[in-house]
């Protein structure tokens, strides 16, 4: 089916496929697109994870602030033998750092159980105070009634269990027993002297663990699922608000604006010019909900912090995030399938209906002409390739987290994260991998150019323009950024979340490597918009080509033939051109067209329906 419509009239993609169900596919794909949409934002996308199982969890206590039990007057005991009133064995020659005063403290605290208990409330309130150390438990020791010598070994065998037993003795039991009968308990019967802490013959100590075993992890009660509404909720809660309205304006409403702008560019007439610009403009604007999908990736690699040693605290993505990169590929590709048929449709349209050549400008001197030069193109290829590793490779920022330091890079995404998931993949291939191999094609192509004297090739320039669409380092530029502004106060609530009386300290120090990444995302962008203009011209040239009727051949051709004696002699470009004009450096024969009368719709309705009348002139063959 040939359409006889004019480029210049209103008309849809859908209509000029006629009775093909390819315009309904593209529909299906659309709604496909949405579903998917729709998925990522109900759907999780990450999850918080802790070392601790949720009955754990819940078992460490809410109140920050402890009660501490006043010093007691005891009387004085000058028996150290407690055998008779404590159970338990105790070792014989030990360093007996504790007096008569503390055994009777001991005594009426109910021995171990007691002392174990009040440890425990101990290393919380520390815990709390952000102190978890062995000076602050021998501070409550003695401020209890103990001696100084031997608030010290009660000091540290907390520290101990805080180190070495947490998970298993929030909750007591037996297990916890085991645990520091394993770690802590020997040396604090060999310090204090109070019995109890030695091991009875029938108590079974399992071999403690491998320290190259992998610890398991449990997902946190409450905030440790995370989809993209709670995200938006809990960065606002948090006071990051930037942040919450980021993911909102790009993750949230973008993706239906691709949508909505995908079927309004396929269904809806319009006038071809403006159709191939809303399908331009998706496919720069399109790229930028990938935001969410990499700032989930970097808060991955930064949320990875302890509590006290003990308490292991991590995050990874999940499947809804996995779907929402899928749905930003997917919909980019359909774009650029679109305004690929847009122009090969334009293209059939043109030659059927035999319209003027199209002509492009372009300023001898100016910024476009200076930029679409196979010479500049390649010297912003070869920056493009280096400065884009450099950024890769360099650390961009440190995690600081209490005492701990996480570097963090582009490069050591997956060796951060533990594991290689798919968001990591796709940040990996579309902020690095994308912008490198694209821009040495872009190389190769206009040194392959040069070194056979040939034409550029069209075609791989513009197959490489169109993967360029799916570069994405700006992207994760901007992520970056996001996550390290608002790092603290996520931290903050994350960890007030799990316990009120947890504070942590952090913080996010940018590195030179993201100072190396603001001008490369700003050369890529200079660069992909000369490779679009070049592959543009191009387009045109190959355009003008193809024609099926060259209107030079044709003689002042809205006149009557029968009153043309001579066919119009060629004026020199240099008479009718501008001298700041060319036309992607014409031809001969192109010159012949560009000088041609201007062609409207009412001197010369169509072209291809011209009467050519069968009296000849001189000299002059049929048409």
């Amino acid at each position: 089916m040939e359409s006889k419509t004019n480029t210049g009239e209103k008309v849809s993609l859908h209509s000029l496929h006629g009775p093909s169900p390819l315009g309904w596919i593209s529909l299906l794909f659309i709604f496909g697109n949405i579903g998917i949409t729709i998925y990522s934002h109900l759907g999780v996308s990450a999850e918080f994870l802790s070392s601790l199982t949720p009955e754990e969890l819940a078992a460490i206590p809410n109140t920050c602030a402890m009660e501490e039990a006043a010093p007691m007057d005891m009387p004085t005991v000058t028996n150290n033998d407690t055998n008779s009133t404590c159970p338990g064995s105790f070792t014989p020659n030990s360093q007996k750092k504790c007096d008569s005063a503390d055994v009777t403290k001991f005594k009426m605290g109910s021995c171990k159980d007691g002392l174990t208990t009040k440890q425990r409330e101990w290393g919380f309130a520390c815990l709390a105070a952000g102190t978890a150390t062995a000076g602050c438990m021998s501070g409550k020791a003695q401020a209890h009634g103990y001696t100084s010598s031997c608030s010290e070994c009660i000091s540290i065998h907390a520290a101990c269990g805080l180190t070495n037993c947490l998970a298993t003795c929030l909750v007591g039991g037996e297990k916890c027993d085991v645990c520091m009968f394993q770690h802590c308990h020997p040396a604090n019967s060999n310090c204090t002297g109070f019995p109890g802490y030695v091991p009875a013959a029938d108590l079974v100590i399992a071999p403690a663990a491998d320290p190259n075993g992998e610890t398991t992890y449990y997902v946190i009660p409450d905030i440790g699922e995370i989809s993209f509404l709670d995200s938006v909720e809990k960065a606002w809660k948090g006071d990051a608000k930037l942040l919450a309205a980021a993911i909102v304006v790009f993750s949230g409403i973008e993706p239906y604006v691709e949508n909505i702008v995908l079927f309004i560019a396929w269904f809806l007439p319009m006038v071809p010019e403006r159709r191939r610009k809303l399908l331009e403009s998706l496919a720069w604007f399109g790229r930028w909900s990938l935001v969410d999908v990499f700032i989930v990736v970097v808060l991955v690699i930064g949320l990875d912090f302890t509590i006290a040693g003990t308490v292991e605290i991590k995050a990874r993505s999940a499947t809804a995030i996995s779907m929402f990169a899928v749905q930003n590929m997917w919909a980019l590709a359909q774009g650029e399938w679109m305004l690929q048929r847009h122009h090969t449709l334009m293209q059939k349209q043109r030659q059927n209906q035999a319209l003027p050549p199209i002509t492009l400008s372009v300023s001898k001197g100016g910024v476009k002409h200076f930029l679409t030069k196979l010479s500049t193109l390649f010297v912003m290829s070869v920056l493009v390739a280096i400065l884009t590793c450099i950024s890769t490779f360099a650390p961009l920022m440190t995690f600081v987290i209490g005492e701990a330091e996480k570097s963090f890079g582009l490069s050591t995404i997956f060796g951060a994260v533990g594991v290689v998931d798919f968001p990591s993949i796709v940040a990996f291939l579309r902020a690095f991998l994308l912008p490198v191999s694209v821009s040495l094609g872009v190389m190769a192509a206009i040194g392959h150019s040069v070194i056979f004297k040939k034409e550029i090739h069209a075609q791989t320039l513009q197959l490489l323009y169109i993967v360029g669409h799916f570069c994405s380092l700006d992207v994760f530029l901007l992520a970056v950024v996001l996550i390290g502004n608002e790092f603290h106060k996520l931290i903050f609530y994350t960890a007030k979340s799990i316990s009120p009386c947890v504070e942590l300290d952090s913080e996010v120090r940018y590195e030179w490597g993201i100072y190396m990444m603001l001008p490369t995302a700003l050369l890529i962008w200079v660069f992909w918009y000369a490779v679009g203009q070049r592959v543009q011209m191009e387009r045109i040239r190959a355009t003008n080509k193809s024609a099926k009727v060259q209107l030079a051949d044709i003689p002042n051709a809205y006149a009557d033939p029968r009153q043309v004696e001579t066919p119009p002699k060629a004026a020199k470009a240099s008479d009718n051109d501008d001298p700041k004009q060319t036309l992607l450096e014409p031809t001969n024969q192109e010159l012949k067209v560009m000088i041609q009368p201007k062609f409207t719709e009412e001197n010369l309705p169509n072209i291809a329906n011209l009467e050519v009348k069968e009296t000849l002139l001189p000299n002059e063959t049929p048409l």
